[in-house]
């Protein structure tokens, strides 16, 4: 890859919004959540800039052990083909909650238009190379597992969507991952969705709990 690249970043703290935007076609559950964040780039609208950027709220206040990442902008660096790597190359890197949280969901969602729709060619952009960083120190691979991935669907005219879901353990601080696009085809949006949870058995628990805890205080007032 060529390293004479365009770089741009950019920090707006707010909350997230829980309304889809433009082709934000499949935003997840969890957005808008505590311990979440959400990251929306157009660039039809605002070029390398995301258009959205937000955390969720804060689970524990401002002085609590629960803090967004705000140390970590999210960015883009656009690197332009090569022999070795025929597409462009979009890296982005997004920022996390800081959290001892030992889970987190990851959605990225995808439009794209092929420009050169009716050759029978179909090329897609590849989500590749998804890695996070805890504590400083690079989590395993083996903990970044896909868990779903859609079909690219036609949503307008040349214009196509698909997303990918993933869990990352241990919880990362932030994530860095590729989209690569071949030629003929033109990146129209990417958005990026994450949250901190607790284990599905953690949450069972909880639950368990909570239930126990009603079947008692029913029992005292009858």
């Amino acid at each position: 890859m060529k390293f004479a690249t365009t770089t741009v970043a950019a920090l707006v703290l707010g909350l997230c919004t829980a309304v889809a935007l433009g082709d934000d076609i499949a935003p997840p559950d969890y957005r808008g959540q505590p311990v979440s964040t959400f990251v929306h780039w157009d660039f039809g609208v605002t070029g390398a800039n995301p258009v959205d950027f937000g955390f969720g709220p804060d689970p524990d206040g401002l002085t609590g052990p629960i803090t967004p990442n705000t140390a970590v902008d999210p960015s883009l660096q656009i690197f332009t083909p090569d022999p070795q790597h025929p597409f462009t190359t979009y890296l982005f890197t997004m920022p996390n909650w800081i959290d001892d949280l030992p889970l987190k969901k990851l959605r990225i969602q995808i439009t794209y238009t092929d420009l050169i729709a009716g050759d029978g060619s179909f090329p897609v952009p590849a989500i590749a190379n998804l890695s996070a960083t805890d504590n400083g120190n690079a989590v395993n691979p083996s903990g970044i597992i896909n868990t779903f991935v859609t079909t690219p669907e036609n949503v307008d005219l040349d214009t196509f969507f698909f997303f990918m879901d993933w869990e990352i353990r241990p919880n990362p601080d932030f994530e860095t991952f590729e989209v690569q696009v071949p030629s003929g085809v033109s990146l129209d949006q990417v958005v990026f969705d994450s949250i901190s949870i607790p284990e599905p058995a953690s949450l069972a628990l909880i639950g368990l709990g909570t239930l126990v805890g009603l079947r008692r205080s029913q029992r005292t007032h009858t």
